[in-house]
């Protein structure tokens, strides 16, 4: 599985699904053009390629817009902060890098992870219950804990920490209960690829900083 989802292949193929996914849902052209710039961008952040912040800014992007043209303001934000900590992870991986290699893939200590998590609920009750109480959203604290781990783990990208990637296994995961409950059957495949992405993405980063130490200890 590991090999198949690696390929270039892979990606061409679920970016096809998403257009038919699409076509099927007689969705906005933009929209499935974002889906599949989306995937791409998952896939090229799994191979720690620098172009997937390029991929990731403009779907991000085109979500502000949809939303805004939605009315759905609340989202915008959301996708304009994680378009935000995109730019930022542009800049900061461009920063950190060695020659042609990417940054080195950072680690949280127990406490720290601790912290980010306290944060995280809080964040995540406050926000479900103004989605109940104050806008009246639909599935408000499945939608806020989607919100909260999202902008989380964009965050956590940004800095190359090798947990965002639980977190967005966490999120896609929750993406496709989502989009069930609401009836949209042929966008959890989409997102069902995304997780497979994600569970991919920690092996190959993890395996890749293996290698790299193993690399350093023999060299020394």
């Amino acid at each position: 599985m590991g090999k198949c989802l690696r390929h270039p292949l892979f990606i061409i193929g679920a970016s096809i699904l998403a257009v038919i996914v699409g076509i099927i849902m007689k969705a906005p052209l933009l929209d499935t053009v974002v889906s599949v710039l989306g995937m791409v961008h998952v896939w090229l952040l799994m191979k720690e390629k620098m172009l997937n912040f390029i991929f990731g800014i403009i779907a991000f992007g085109c979500y502000v817009y949809i939303y805004v043209s939605s009315g759905l303001y609340a989202m915008a934000v959301v996708a304009f902060v994680q378009t935000m900590f995109l730019c930022y992870g542009w800049f900061f991986w461009n920063k950190q890098k060695q020659g042609d290699e990417v940054p080195r893939t950072n680690r949280f200590t127990r406490k720290q992870l601790q912290f980010w998590i306290l944060g995280m609920v809080a964040a995540w009750f406050i926000w479900g219950l103004l989605e109940k109480n104050v806008f009246g959203g639909s599935l408000p604290f499945l939608n806020s804990l989607t919100a909260v781990i999202g902008l989380v783990a964009e965050f956590w990208l940004s800095r190359k920490y090798l947990e965002n990637w639980h977190l967005f296994i966490l999120s896609d995961a929750l993406a496709v209960c989502t989009v069930l409950l609401s009836g949209l059957y042929p966008m959890a495949i989409l997102y069902g690829i995304n997780t497979l992405l994600s569970v991919q993405g920690l092996r190959e980063w993890k395996a890749n900083e293996h290698n790299k130490k193993i690399k350093k200890m023999n060299i020394a």
